[in-house]
């Protein structure tokens, strides 16, 4: 490739902070731009004329050459990939677009690669995930077309347990939710696309037959150009919780069965002892016996408490 094409590309790219190489048929550098140089070539020095594994980390040379190999295979076609690159500063990620070039008969001569520092992103997604993958809620990032994207640790757990298969990425996550639910969770993923959030509770079956209680929460996930891109399911294990709930709720239900049946078997009864009450109230005036009316009187005042009672168990079962 001409030098003046290098020279116009280098002073285009060096301004916006890229990385400009090119690397013959026989995996050798012939070109690199200043910022490239500045950063990983020690003063005085050139990467001219080295191969192409130099300035990569050793442990990244066979991912280097399946994606230069995968250029050469498919000529004009691009081909991303990250590396790890000792500089003089330490050790540095970056990401690259490799392409294979051809030559006026169409024969591929070379690769050029165009690179940009990820370092700080990448520590940052190492911090992230770190601190993901420490909780106990499960994570998960899907695409707008159903693909997973990412994920943490709790996640894959729990698509082990229930779906006994681990989570992958680009896989559809279709392919981890029950039939029984795949319809329910369509709708709920469809609501966070279109922006909304969404919380949902239900019981889910594992692998080994248990069901167990999850909370679910759908929120849409937006770029830096505030599009959205697709949604992140946050699900957490409310088991305890929720079978503490479902078992005030059926001892509430219970009390409320047991107190409608007692107050309405008492009251037909009660009733009955109260109009015998009204009539010795009548009768009391003409009752000579003082330990008669004592009796008489104590009856009376009982049966006006259990009436009372009565009433009261009515009132809160109706609550």
């Amino acid at each position: 490739m001409e030098k003046q094409i290098f020279d116009f590309a280098n002073a285009v790219i060096n301004a916006s902070g890229y990385y400009l190489v090119f690397v013959n048929m026989e995996g050798i550098y012939t070109y690199s731009n200043n910022h490239f140089d500045e950063v990983f070539i020690a003063p005085g020095e050139s990467v001219i004329g080295k191969p192409s594994t130099y300035a990569v980390y050793e442990e990244d040379h066979f991912l280097m050459m399946e994606a230069v190999h995968s250029c050469m295979a498919n000529p004009g076609i691009s081909k991303q990939v990250s590396l790890r690159k000792p500089s003089l500063k330490g050790l540095r990620t970056t990401k690259w677009e490799l392409t294979c070039t051809e030559d006026a008969t169409g024969a591929p001569n070379g690769i050029i690669g165009i690179g940009h520092d990820i370092s700080d992103y990448y520590q940052n997604e190492l911090k992230l995930k770190a601190i993901l993958d420490s909780t106990v809620d499960s994570n998960i990032l899907i695409g707008a077309d159903f693909t997973i994207l990412n994920f943490n640790r709790a996640a894959n757990e729990a698509a082990v347990s229930i779906a006994n298969k681990s989570l992958e990425i680009k896989q559809d996550i279709r392919q981890y939710i029950h039939p029984s639910v795949l319809d329910l969770f369509t709708e709920k993923f469809e609501e966070a696309l279109n922006g909304a959030i969404v919380k949902s509770e239900r019981a889910i079956q594992i692998s080994t037959g248990i069901e167990i209680w999850f909370e679910f929460l759908y929120y849409p996930v937006y770029n830096v150009k505030n599009e959205r891109v697709g949604v992140a399911l946050n699900t957490t294990n409310i088991d305890s919780r929720k079978k503490a709930e479902l078992k005030i709720l059926d001892q509430l239900e219970r009390f409320k069965k047991i107190a409608y049946l007692q107050s309405h078997e008492l009251r037909a009864p009660l009733a009955n002892i109260m109009g015998v009450v009204n009539v010795l109230n009548l009768l009391l005036p003409k009752i000579e016996s003082s330990d008669t009316i004592e009796l008489l009187n104590g009856l009376i005042e009982n049966a006006k408490k259990m009436d009372s009672i009565v009433q009261q168990i009515v009132q809160r079962t109706h609550q």
